[in-house]
This record gives C-alpha cells, structure tokens and sequence, in this order.
C-alpha cells in the first residue's frame, strides 16, 4: 500500500492542482465503482471454501483502497470550502465519533474497502475545523505521533505475539491476549517513533536543508 500510493501520489497531486472539482468527482466515481466491486466480489464468496489466494485479492489487492486514498487528497477540497462555514462549526465531533462505532457494529456489510470513508473524512473535516479540546490531551496527542508505527507494525507485532503467547505465556483467555497484544504493539509503535522515525525525519530535513542552501 505504502509504495503504491506513494507512486500515485505525484499524478494523483497533479491531477487535484489541474482540476479540483474535477479530481472530486473522479474520487466519488472511484469510490461507487470499488464499492460496488468489493460488494459482488464478497457475494461470490457465499458458500464457496475457503481460497486464500481469492481472499487476498479481495481484501488486499492495493487498487481496491486507492478510493480511500484518493478520498482523503478530495478532503481538502470540502475542508477549505467549509473552513470559515458556520454549520460545519455546529456538529459535535463526538456524535460523529459514536456513529461510527454503531454503523462498525451493526452495518451487515463488508467494512473493508473504506465503505464508511466519506463519514470519516467528515469527521477529519470537523476536527480539524473545530479543533476539539479533548483531542489535545497529550496521550492522545501523542498516539497520534506513534500512529503510524502503530499501522506498520500491526501484523508483525501479531503474528510474534502470537508465537510468544503460545510457547512461553500461555494465555489461554483471549481478551487478555489482546490487552498484551495491544500493549506490546504501543510500546514497539512508541521506540519505533522515538529511535527510527525522528532521527531519520530529522536527517532527512537536514539534507534537505543543505541541498536547498546549495540551490539557492
């Protein structure tokens, strides 16, 4: 996903500068289009064994989330237009937050290709307007800054968890599993952040520094 999305985003950026109500519209009509093959795709499945190559593709395949990716460059387009907008500063972000949970919990359809994207995006749209207090709580704040490695780190930290729990642990309750899971998988985001991430973002800037200072 990483690379491919990081590839695309180049034309992806071009295409958005070209024409932004344009690029808006390409990203709804990407979004219909992925749902609606996520959709017939997951019906085929009804009944048949288990394929682990078809579930891959399924799932996986990393064109079937550029709609996701591609919603969240749209964003912006609504985010600058409804910045200075009164309505947008009257929905609560919290409602937002509990409909998401509900329609995770109850909607009897495939959630994984980005099917509640566009309620997301809004929600994104509202934080970043309103600026809600209780997201500046720093331990909050600061999940935020190990988030991504909490992303790249998810599978990895699962499947050696796993292999840990059943050789050495030996939990046999799997609620308590996933509570070691779930720490285990901060703690490895947080040194992840604090001895890979910053020092490489840092050298980075500093390169950039000096090759801009040569430039110039």
């Amino acid at each position: 996903y990483e690379m491919f999305f990081y590839l695309l985003f180049p034309l992806l950026i071009l295409l958005y500068q070209k024409n932004p109500k344009g690029f808006v519209w390409l990203s709804a009509i990407v979004f219909a289009v992925s749902q609606a093959a996520h959709l017939y795709f997951m019906s085929k499945e009804i009944g048949k064994p288990f394929d682990v190559n078809r579930h891959e593709l399924i799932y996986y395949f990393p064109l079937n989330h550029l709609n996701e990716f591609m919603a969240g460059i749209a964003g912006y387009y609504f985010y600058d237009r409804w910045k200075h907008a009164k309505w947008i500063r009257q929905i609560p972000s919290i409602t937002l937050i509990v409909l998401m949970v509900i329609l995770v919990i109850e909607l009897p359809y495939s959630l994984h290709n980005g099917l509640l994207a566009p309620l997301y995006l809004l929600f994104i749209i509202v934080v970043a307007v309103q600026e809600p207090v209780f997201l500046r709580w720093k331990p909050l704040v600061y999940l935020g800054e190990i988030s991504y490695g909490v992303y790249m780190l998810q599978m990895p930290m699962y499947y050696y968890m796993a292999k840990l729990n059943f050789h050495v642990i030996k939990l046999t309750n799997m609620d308590w599993f996933f509570l070691e899971y779930v720490i285990g998988l901060l703690l490895a985001a947080a040194i992840s952040y604090h001895f890979i991430e910053t020092p490489l973002r840092k050298l980075i800037n500093r390169i950039g520094v000096k090759k801009a200072d040569k430039n110039f």
